[in-house]
């Protein structure tokens, strides 16, 4: 090797070495910051277009403690860790007059006082340039901060330069071959606590692991038992253990390994593998803890918050990626990019099109109604016709002179027993209470009625509103259509019953069904997460439409052991037993639903309503009739 290289005596000030202190820990820390920051974005970005006009502060607040975490993070990051490292003894030391020398056996600073520091080259992690500095960055955090002016001429700093190349060999930082190897246990611990350092953005080498197919193993196992041990957790009551998502997690996990033999070869180092896998996975058992108390113990009933976390949860992962694989391999920015990409297409892109399952279901009681063992989708779409036409004949035809309400109920998620037990209770409550008896139809999704009530399809619903519109005077009669599912902002109702593909509903398709069906009159009833954003399409004069929530926000209740959603309780069970005013039932109900919501720190569903200008006078009209039977104002 070339003769040892001295630098010029020089010193430094307080002022210069905190800037680059600071240059240097937001260098460090720029993908946590950047990964906090984005995240406050998400989440102020879903409560502003869920505030409607609440004050900015609350839209600020939708962030929670992430936004005072970011503020405080950065304000460390940029003034507080400089200020401490420009404190500190060994600062201090390197502000006086000192020179370095660099040896064949690595970096040596000798300060006026005659003391001596000494780094070999293998703690270098990087070599920083500026136009007039050169930072060697160590692998304790710290870095020598040299002047170019330091160095006699040119020549000197390229050869001092071309001895930095020693670190970029990541075998040299690998543990020795006769190093004693520690237990299972010791080894696990010890990369857990690397994962942790490398999920926090601190600093971390390949040394700081154990790397051998046994922790790989470990690390998957470990993980998987806390999903599973959370998964467990969000399943209130009985539940049934599902032996398919481990079939999933077992996929997941193979194509993550054959991601990282494919970088490992594209690398040129195969031998990196497993350390590649133990670091890849040591991160996992920490991010099944907080996503399993995220999911757990927040409320996350919001669908934007669900969102803003499996994104954010995504986004975390991948800069630990990407960190991990720049430690292990020694490359740039770019060629970490670009590995990190291609380990998300093998490992990660794959599992968008395979099936998904949860390790636990809530047992379901056992049901007195017969359900078939399996749908035939062929018989059961050839069988809507007949049954369609079958409950449409014994539909009861109008009264000359009487204003009758036709009822059609519609609940169209067949996966969660709450809308059909609704739909059926929603029909009873109309026969008893509105006079509906031999004037009610429902269509259905769900195993147990697939034989005895039509489907609830688009289709259906379609030929429903016509067949009724035959049965009804469309000039006196007034028609209520209750629809129970979930919904979107995208103004439609999910229209769900594996294994028939069924089309959804749309706000659209939902107003010109009824206008093609020529029913005049017309009470529409939606019960279903920002049902709101069917509101501008079905209001009109001759309508009274409501929604259980507003365009923006999600509404409650949805769960299998359910016999209502929160606001098909509040509005049919609650408002309609104590008036025969579809406007005044919606007062009642309102108060009921936002009472409910503020007892379990729901965010305020805000349902919705609107009265036709011309509709006021055939509901008043059957009003009074109905307030002539027996028991009609109160149950």
């Amino acid at each position: 090797m070339d003769a040892a290289v001295k630098t010029k005596e020089f010193s430094l000030s307080t002022g210069e070495y905190r800037r680059i202190q600071r240059r240097t820990h937001l260098r460090r820390n720029a993908v946590f910051l950047l990964f906090v920051w984005l995240t406050v974005a998400f989440l102020v970005l879903g409560g502003a277009t869920q505030a409607g006009d609440r004050p900015i502060w609350f839209w600020l607040g939708a962030s929670g403690p992430l936004l005072p975490l970011a503020l405080v993070s950065t304000f460390w990051i940029l003034f507080v860790a400089p200020w401490r490292a420009s404190v500190s003894r060994g600062s201090r030391m390197l502000f006086e007059t000192h020179c370095y020398r660099f040896d064949a056996d690595g970096i040596h600073l000798a300060l006026r006082d005659g003391s001596r520091v000494s780094r070999p080259y293998g703690a270098i992690l990087a070599v920083e340039k500026t136009p007039g500095l050169i930072l060697l960055h160590q692998d304790s955090g710290q870095c020598f901060i040299i002047p170019r002016l330091a160095f006699a001429d040119s020549g000197e700093l390229d050869r001092v330069l071309a001895r930095m190349g020693t670190p970029g060999d990541g075998a040299s930082r690998l543990p020795a071959a006769d190093a004693p190897a520690p237990t299972w246990i010791a080894a696990l611990a010890r990369n857990l606590w690397a994962g942790l350092r490398l999920a926090g953005f601190r600093a971390v080498r390949p040394v700081d692991f154990s790397a051998s197919f046994t922790q790989v193993l470990l690390l998957g196992l470990l993980a998987v038992a806390l999903e599973i041990a959370f998964g467990r957790l969000d399943v209130d009551g009985p539940a049934d253990f599902s032996s398919y998502a481990l079939s999933e997690a077992g996929t997941s996990y193979l194509l993550l390994a054959i991601g990282a033999y494919l970088l490992a070869l594209r690398e040129g180092r195969p031998a990196l593998v497993i350390p590649l896998l133990v670091a890849l996975l040591s991160v996992e058992p920490l991010f099944a803890v907080l996503f399993g108390l995220s999911w757990t113990q927040l409320d996350l009933d919001n669908g934007f918050a669900v969102w803003a976390l499996v994104l954010g949860m995504f986004l975390w992962s991948m800069a630990v990626w990407w960190r991990a694989v720049r430690g292990l391999f020694d490359v740039d920015g770019a060629r970490v990019s670009a590995a990190v990409a291609l380990l998300f297409a093998i490992a990660v892109l794959p599992q968008f099109w395979l099936p998904s399952s949860d390790y636990w279901y809530g047992t379901e009681v056992e049901s007195e109604v017969e359900v078939p063992e399996r749908i035939s989708a062929e018989d059961v779409f050839y069988a809507q016709p007949r049954m369609i036409e079958t409950a449409l004949d014994g539909l009861a035809n109008e009264r000359p002179g009487l204003v009758d309400l036709y009822h059609i109920g519609f609940g169209s998620y067949a996966d969660q027993n709450v809308f059909r037990r609704e739909v059926e209770h929603v029909r009873d409550i109309l026969d008893r209470r509105f006079d509906t008896e031999g004037r009610s139809m429902l269509l259905v999704n769900h195993p147990s009625t697939v034989e005895q009530e039509p489907i609830a399809s688009v289709t259906n619903l379609e030929a429903a509103l016509r067949g009724v519109a035959r049965r009804m005077d469309t000039d006196e009669d007034v028609l209520f259509l209750y629809l129970t599912s979930h919904g979107s902002r995208r103004a439609e109702l999910q229209v769900d019953f594996w294994p028939l593909g069924l089309n959804q509903l749309s706000a659209g398709g939902l107003r010109r069904m009824l206008d093609e069906a020529g029913i005049r009159w017309r009470v529409v009833v939606i019960s279903a997460c920002y049902s709101g954003s069917f509101m501008d399409a079905l209001t009109d004069d001759h309508t009274l439409a409501i929604s259980a929530a507003s365009k923006t926000t999600t509404s409650f209740g949805c769960s299998n052991e359910n016999e209502y959603t929160y606001f098909g309780e509040a509005y049919f069970k609650h408002g309609l037993s104590q008036t025969l005013s579809f406007v005044d039932a919606f007062d009642l109900a309102q108060d009921w639903v936002t009472l409910r919501e503020d007892a379990e720190s729901l965010e305020h569903s805000r349902p919705m309503l609107h009265v036709g200008s011309a509709i006021a006078e055939p509901l008043q009209r059957l009003e009074a009739r109905l307030r002539l039977q027996p028991g009609a104002t109160t149950d």
